[in-house]
């Protein structure tokens, strides 16, 4: 008997790794009439695994309404569970190296797609799962209302009336209606951007950019992994985006292109950070129990760095290095290496300060422990070894010590298996003329507790520069310059690549900071107020500690704390959606306390704010934003 995600399966269920290769061949019906789409799928697979196979599962959701049929050589298969992975037992053995055949037909309600509104289906399809996704081939024929707007994973090929694609993780589908679209090519790949009549001026930077951007990876990384990408707009603030499935992105708030909410080079940094996830997480595929993606994420960010590098614009990314120093000076445990249970229980944003912050951070070290083009040399390993194949940090630990020619435990254990921070400071810096030369002498300090080298710049009076790395092993050393003139200044992390604590922390303030961080927003209680009559006598200027102090105690319905809280952090913050929370929060605690004048104040002020800030708390269902503050004017809040 075999355990496998909670689920008990009889038998013996193998995932081979790499698991095969699947091609599907969908006949796909979408009819709106009967709010139904339905499909027919024949699936081949062949046995690379190095034993007999005796059960396949299969990914498909078994929710009211969604139907599936699974035929072997003629025979129906039962699933022995009822959750998916839907397991299937073979009638007969599956033979090493044979081809076999599947048949599948599938169905799942669904009504049309809102005018200016994208349905983005991921799992429309009954995908064979082995533990881990691969590389499957996909041809797809589908008959669907004349007048919709179909968007996929593949490329149409009108000598087969089919949607084709080869070597994708899965295969997305886009049903639209009302927008257009913008088409274009770079690097042999087609690019496809819908768009609103107000989202165009966006659609067609977001295609320029994707253009440029599709052409330097394919340069720099010697390939591009899909012969499609097709861009979406979605939420209507400018937040960001995400991948929806291989060759298939979003972008937020394009409608807002115009209005200056975010440069164009903002425009231009997320449309290569979206790009760079077809390279990591749809070419290489993310480990099921890699920390979340956090090494995705990382490499990924790397990509996009390299990008705007190129193009000039670097600031960004030193800003999000600069994060993950200050989730230091908090006191967040930033420990990457965590299961998903222990991740589910982490009291701060998990995703931004250990995903995106710190898996950028340790990827930015790793290339400065290793030099650039070693670094450059596994990157590259990476993406063609791991094809198709689900990438661990350990197993990428291995390609940079066999391009390094190292033992890189030190780094990967202070890096993702602790919490360790990194503090190098210059203590020391002379020079003076010695045998017709200038000698400079830097003296550094270790004094966090992470140890690895780190980079010094010296500038001398004549404009000349050296760099120098320094020994991880000694907590304090000197190093030495010669030049043709005296020294003017010394520099550790020049190019801002590392998140350099420097001074270290209070010891005691850390601990502070992190208890603080730590607060859950609900069920607080007595621990929130004792930790704000703390930052109250440390009158503390951090404008995340009031905020989690303020939420904390209105949950715990300390009124006149909270509303404290809320004022202070009003004079912490220059922030425009910062000041917006602090006011309508404000507002909130006055009408609770029966002050309505005072309320109304806060609320006009809030709306006076320019913008559309918007805020969520998930933990009471609420979405506060202009339209929310503009009713708490006729309606009083109430709790």
């Amino acid at each position: 008997m075999l355990v496998l995600l909670g689920l008990l399966f009889f038998g013996d269920f193998v995932a081979p790794s790499p698991p095969p290769r699947a091609e599907y061949r969908i006949q796909l019906k979408i009819d709106f009439d009967k709010n139904l789409i339905s499909g027919t799928q024949e699936v081949r697979m062949k046995n690379t695994a190095r034993r007999p196979l005796s059960q396949i599962a299969v990914s498909w959701s078994t929710t009211p309404g969604r139907t599936l049929l699974c035929e072997f050589e003629g025979r129906k298969l039962d699933p022995v569970n009822e959750k998916s992975p839907l397991v299937f037992e073979l009638p007969r053995e599956w033979k090493v190296g044979e081809s076999i055949k599947l048949r599948m037909i599938f169905s799942m309600p669904r009504a049309r797609p809102q005018v200016g509104r994208p349905l983005t289906l991921a799992t429309w399809y009954p995908q064979v799962w082995w533990g881990s996704w691969g590389h499957d081939d996909y041809v797809v024929r589908i008959e669907a209302p004349p007048d919709l707007q179909i968007s996929t994973s593949g490329r149409w090929n009108p000598k087969t009336q089919a949607w084709e694609a080869g070597d994708v993780r899965s295969f997305g589908l886009i049903l639209s209606t009302g927008y257009r679209v913008i088409e274009g090519e770079s690097a042999g790949v087609a690019i496809r951007a819908l768009h609103t009549e107000k989202g165009a001026p966006c659609a067609k930077f977001l295609m320029d950019a994707a253009k440029d951007i599709i052409a330097y990876y394919s340069g720099r990384f010697g390939f591009y992994p899909q012969r499609v990408l097709t861009i979406l707009p979605g939420a209507d603030q400018p937040m960001g985006g995400y991948p929806v499935a291989t060759g298939i992105v979003v972008v937020h708030g394009q409608e807002t292109f115009e209005t200056g909410k975010r440069d164009q080079a903002w425009w231009q940094w997320i449309m290569a950070h979206e790009i760079g996830h077809q390279y990591w997480s749809e070419h290489v595929v993310s480990a099921g129990e890699d920390s979340l993606g956090w090494l995705m994420i990382g490499l990924g960010i790397y990509a996009d760095r390299e990008y705007c590098r190129a193009r000039g614009m670097s600031e960004r990314h030193k800003s999000w290095i600069a994060q993950n120093a200050n989730a230091v000076l908090k006191g967040v445990d930033t420990t990457v290496d965590r299961t998903p249970e222990m991740v589910r229980n982490v009291k701060f944003d998990w995703n931004n300060t250990v995903v995106h912050d710190k898996g950028l951070a340790i990827i930015s070290a790793l290339q400065v422990a290793i030099g650039p083009d070693t670094f450059n040399r596994a990157y590259a390993k990476a993406l063609a070894e791991y094809k198709g194949r689900p990438l661990h940090w350990m197993d990428f630990r291995r390609l940079c010590e066999r391009e390094s020619g190292q033992d890189l435990g030190w780094f990967f254990e202070q890096w993702v298996r602790s919490s360790r921070f990194l503090s190098y400071g210059i203590t020391g810096q002379e020079s003076g003329p010695q045998g017709g030369e200038f000698v400079a002498r830097v003296q550094i300090e270790k004094t966090g507790s992470l140890s690895m080298p780190v980079p010094v710049e010296v500038v001398f009076e004549d404009g000349s520069r050296q760099r120098a790395m320094t020994n991880r092993l000694l907590d304090k050393q000197e190093l030495v310059f010669r030049a043709k003139s005296a020294l003017k200044e010394a520099i550790v992390d020049p190019d801002g690549e590392l998140p350099n604590v420097y001074p270290p922390p209070e010891p005691a303030e850390h601990e502070w900071a992190g208890r603080i961080s730590a607060l859950p927003y609900t069920g607080a209680g007595a621990a929130a107020l004792e930790l704000y009559r703390l930052a109250v006598k440390r009158d503390s200027k951090e404008p995340d500690t009031w905020v989690r102090l303020g939420l904390s105690l209105y949950d715990g319905a300390y009124y006149t704390e909270a509303l404290d809280a809320f004022a202070r952090l009003e004079s912490a913050s220059s922030g425009s959606t910062v000041r917006f929370m602090s006011l309508v929060w404000q507002g909130h605690l006055l009408d609770l306390a029966g002050r309505r004048a005072d309320a109304v104040a806060k609320y006009k002020a809030a709306l006076a704010i320019e913008g559309n800030p918007t805020m969520r708390h998930d933990q009471y269902g609420m979405v506060i934003n202009k339209k929310w503050v503009e009713e708490r004017l006729e309606t009083p809040f109430k709790r």
